[in-house]
């Protein structure tokens, strides 16, 4: 069976060997996903030391964090990939635990064509 759907991909952020602070936003800006009603995210990310990633999803001003893995302790130097959806009128951006570094983190919006 094959689809007549093509799908590409937006490169909504791309941090590589940052420091990050503990309990603060990673990105600079919350990130908007460009479908209505919804847009899906594909995350990977690795951070240096073990710690509890924190999808941070706003709407209406409100922010509210999602634990990764139900908010378990991840591995340090783990690399992990997660997909979330973003519906229209929400905002994502991430926290984390600990202060650490980041080692990567890559968030891809995918594009029905």
């Amino acid at each position: 069976m094959s689809s007549n759907i093509t799908r590409d991909v937006i490169v909504k952020a791309d941090l590589f060997n940052q420091p990050v602070l503990a309990n603060a936003n990673i990105l600079p800006s919350n990130l908007a996903g460009i479908h209505k009603p919804i847009s899906y995210f594909i995350l990977t990310f690795c951070f240096q030391g073990a710690g509890i990633f924190n999808i941070m999803r706003t709407k209406d001003g409100v922010s509210l964090p999602e634990g990764y893995r139900e908010a378990a302790t991840l591995v340090p130097n783990g690399a992990y990939i997660h997909a979330i959806a973003v519906s229209t009128g929400e905002t994502i951006n991430f926290q984390y635990t600990t202060a650490t570094t980041l080692t990567s983190l890559k968030v891809l919006e995918t594009v029905d064509q």
